[in-house]
C-alpha cells in the first residue's frame, strides 16, 4: 500500500514548500483507509499531547495525509506503521511487577 504522501504527491496534492498535502475543496477521491488525528494518535502511542508534537516533528512520523483548518489527520497504516518500526514495545503490567 502506498504511503499518504505518495498518494498526495502522485495526484498533485502536495504543497511545494512544505510538502505537506493539501487539502482540495470538493475532492472525491476517497481516501484509502481510514484516517486518525491528534487525540487517537496520543492514545495509540500512550503520550501526552506535548511529547506527540516532539515526536510528530521527528522525520521517520509520517507526514499527515491532509491539513484542515481544525487540524491534521493521519492514515491509521502509516501510524500503526511507524509504532511498529519506531517504537519499542513498553513492558506488560506482569513483567514490570517483579517477586
Amino acid at each position: 500500500m502506498a504511503s499518504a504522501i505518495e498518494l498526495a504527491c502522485k495526484f498533485d496534492r502536495v504543497n511545494p514548500g512544505t510538502r505537506a498535502p493539501v487539502y482540495l475543496s470538493g475532492m472525491t477521491d476517497e481516501v484509502p483507509g481510514p484516517l486518525v488525528a491528534a487525540g487517537e494518535i496520543l492514545k495509540m502511542l500512550n503520550v501526552s499531547r506535548s511529547r506527540f508534537r516532539a515526536i510528530a516533528l521527528h522525520p521517520n512520523f509520517p507526514r499527515p495525509f491532509q491539513t484542515l483548518s481544525v487540524g491534521s489527520v493521519w492514515l491509521r497504516s502509516d501510524v500503526e506503521a511507524y509504532i511498529r518500526d519506531h517504537r519499542r514495545p513498553r513492558p506488560s503490567a506482569d513483567d514490570d511487577e517483579q517477586g
